[in-house]
């Protein structure tokens, strides 16, 4: 199997990033002709409802913990030690969609509950969280290691 490179790692992810930002969008409007068209068919469970909120606003609190916290402290010198440029670049875009996807999954928790449950908000909120999130980690550049450093901080390669 033919190995595939990325020669710009850089806007392949700011690429990625208008799609995901852009799903937000496509997800609320998805949202906004359901609840206004009257075709879902809508639970009418209070306790479930409240039952599903929070553990969907628990899954989320857990998500953007691994995003913001437990992610960075990863990407250090030994993932990425001995490595070539192109495989270090791999590994950034690799970590920028897991980062990535797991932000998106918060406004697909609101879509969730505004589909079964009919409230608009729902969907706004969550949409607005993983809009936040996807903001915070907007790629400014490849996060990558100088050639041969085994250790010091990583540093930002590739502003443009």
């Amino acid at each position: 199997m033919p190995r595939v490179s990325v020669s710009n790692p850089l806007l392949a992810m700011r690429i990625a990033w208008i799609a995901f930002v852009g799903a937000l969008f496509v997800y609320i409007g998805a949202v906004l002709f359901l609840v206004h068209s009257g075709l879902l068919v809508l639970l009418d469970s209070a306790s479930l409802h409240f039952t599903l909120r929070t553990v969907f606003i628990a899954l989320s609190t857990v998500q953007l913990a691994v995003v913001f916290a437990v992610v960075p402290r990863i990407r250090d010198a030994r993932m990425i030690s001995g490595r070539t440029e192109a495989q270090r670049d791999q590994i950034a875009l690799v970590v920028f969609f897991i980062r990535a996807a797991l932000i998106e999954a918060i406004a697909i928790y609101g879509l969730v509950l505004t589909m079964l449950f009919g409230q608009m908000l729902e969907a706004v909120a969550f949409a607005v969280v993983a809009l936040v999130g996807l903001v915070l980690i907007f790629p400014r550049g490849v996060q990558t290691m100088p050639p041969g450093g085994d250790s010091g901080p990583w540093y930002t390669r590739g502003h443009r």
